[in-house]
This record gives structure tokens, C-alpha cells and sequence, in this order.
């Protein structure tokens, strides 16, 4: 049993969540109160979150992280920016319509689902709805 500091109940650790930092490896705000917080300040994480990413503290920790995974050899970087380069070189062209949906879209619209890495120019275009579809059901999140 651990006291909230929030709410000043004592409730079971299972209600606490991790934190590295504490004494006792968990967080002093049980999860309810946690959820209450965010729930609360909800608007001003999204006015600064907002502000961040436009800094250019956060561009040049994203280029860094960018070119660090690209250099790691990811077969999935590799793909993508493969078909990336295709499509721009106008090897392969990039159609309008969605192949599950058969919904028009703007070509900025319509992804490329990769089904094995290793076949880079091999992809399903569907747009941005139907392609979160696909990837839950090839991560075997949904029954196809």
C-alpha cells in the first residue's frame, strides 16, 4: 500500500505507475489523479508542445535523429526512401486512388504500404485511413 500524494489515499502499488527517479521506483500521484492532471492542463501541454516542435532546438535533435537511423542500415529506412527516390526520378508513378477504398485523393494523400521491407518498389497504395488499417492487421492487431 502507498498514499497519493494528490488525493492523500492510501491505495495498492498497482495503481502507481513507474518512475526511475523515486525511492521506491514508483510515481508519487496515483493514476487517477495523473489522468485528472492531464485531463486539466490538457491545453497548455498542447500550447507549448506547439511551441517546441517549431524551435529549432527540436529541429536539429530531429535531424540527428534522422540521420542516426539512417545510418543504422533499417531495412524500412531503406525502403522507404528507395521507393521515395523512385517516385521522384518517375520510375514508379504514384496513383490518386486509394487500392481499398477506391477513393480519389490528392497524390500527398496516398501512401505506400510496404508488406516486406526487402522488396522495396513492391507497395500497396491506399490512403491515410486504409493504410492504418493495414498496418494494425500486418501487425496482427486485427483478424484479416
Amino acid at each position: 500500500m502507498k498514499e497519493c500524494k494528490r488525493c492523500f489515499k492510501e491505495k495498492p502499488q498497482a495503481n502507481f505507475s513507474k518512475c526511475k527517479t523515486a525511492k521506491d521506483g514508483l510515481h508519487s500521484w496515483c493514476k487517477f489523479c495523473v489522468s485528472i492532471y492531464k485531463h486539466e492542463n490538457q491545453h497548455t501541454r498542447i500550447e507549448y508542445n506547439s511551441k517546441y516542435y517549431r524551435t529549432n532546438k527540436y529541429r536539429e535533435k530531429s535531424v540527428i535523429r534522422q540521420t542516426n537511423r539512417r545510418k543504422s542500415g533499417c531495412l524500412k529506412v531503406k525502403a522507404r526512401d528507395l521507393l521515395q527516390s523512385a517516385v521522384q526520378r518517375g520510375k514508379i508513378t504514384k496513383p490518386t486512388i486509394c487500392s481499398q477504398c477506391s477513393t480519389e485523393f490528392p497524390i500527398k494523400e496516398i501512401h505506400g504500404h510496404h508488406i516486406d521491407y526487402s522488396l522495396p518498389y513492391l507497395v500497396i497504395w491506399s490512403c491515410s485511413k486504409c493504410h492504418s488499417k493495414l498496418e494494425l492487421v500486418m501487425c496482427n492487431y486485427l483478424p484479416r
